[in-house]
């Protein structure tokens, strides 16, 4: 066994600024977990929707989705942008859009409920007041507009997954890790097959978008400090996730992944 080590160095913010300035959509758009065997397929399903994004707490958001890869957003305080986007389907009617926000330090992902109506947003920010390199975010629960009866209530924090423990295979044989979701606020991981035995507790919030679908981030600031999101589905026991954020290279990433899961227990030893 290793023992896991803090793996970034401390950037100034001109310098973090200066890494997100550098890197291109095609640098950026891809890394370590994309592509692994149960990656669920980008959709283009979303092309030619147009969306009107009303949350409690924050402005408006439009969307316009162009076609599979790039959408156009506006919101009510004057901000516009064009930007390359990720989308896969999360479960029946539901999406996962995972973007960054060009000339800005931001990112967000959606998960967007076409049967409930029903939207949440994490907006997310490198330089999260500890470090500039750390990923802080903020989320915002709301409505898609014209769609569904708007009775349904919002999407909310939850601790339904406190207590579970699920062991998450992107590739066989290659890349595993278990989570255990501790407490409403902080989560465990154990990298296995292979990976020495990492363990780490981290930072972590998990949000209820239906029964047995959740989803879950986390703050790796053990490590890099890049923000990981899942979209997790209890019932396929499979992921849709992202990361958004600078790597242990100290390279820009924002991109997508996906993993299959299997329940397992809060112990690890080195045959789990």
């Amino acid at each position: 066994m290793e023992r896991i080590a803090r793996r970034w160095k401390s950037l100034s913010q001109e310098e973090v600024r200066r890494i997100r300035n550098a890197s291109s959509v095609e640098q950026y758009a891809t890394g370590g977990l994309a592509g692994g065997q149960y990656m669920p397929a980008y959709t283009g399903a979303l092309t030619g929707k147009a969306v009107t994004l009303n949350f409690e707490g924050r402005e408006a958001l439009h969307y316009k989705f162009e076609d599979a890869h790039a959408l156009a957003w506006q919101d009510g305080a004057g901000g516009e942008g064009r930007e390359f986007y990720q989308a896969h389907v999360g479960a029946q009617n539901v999406y996962f859009v995972h973007h960054a926000v060009e000339g800005t330090l931001e990112g967000r992902t959606l998960v967007l409920d076409f049967d409930t109506g029903l939207v949440t947003l994490c907006a997310a920010k490198i330089g999260n007041g500890y470090e500039a390199r750390e990923v802080g975010h903020t989320f915002y629960f709301g409505r898609i507009a014209g769609v569904g009866d708007g009775k349904a209530p919002l999407h909310g924090f939850t601790h339904d997954l406190v207590g579970k423990a699920i062991r998450w295979t992107y590739r066989e044989n290659e890349m595993m890790v278990k989570h255990v979701y501790l407490t409403p606020q902080y989560y465990a991981y154990t990298m296995i097959g292979g990976l020495n035995g990492w363990t780490s507790a981290t930072p972590a919030d998990y949000v209820k978008i239906r029964e047995n679908l959740y989803i879950f981030t986390w703050l790796e600031e053990r490590q890099a400090g890049i923000e990981g999101i899942c979209l997790i589905d209890l019932e396929a026991m499979h992921d849709v996730g992202g990361f958004f954020g600078i790597n242990s290279g100290d390279a820009f990433e924002c991109y997508t992944f996906g993993a299959k899961g299997e329940w397992s227990t809060p112990h690890t030893d080195f045959e789990d």
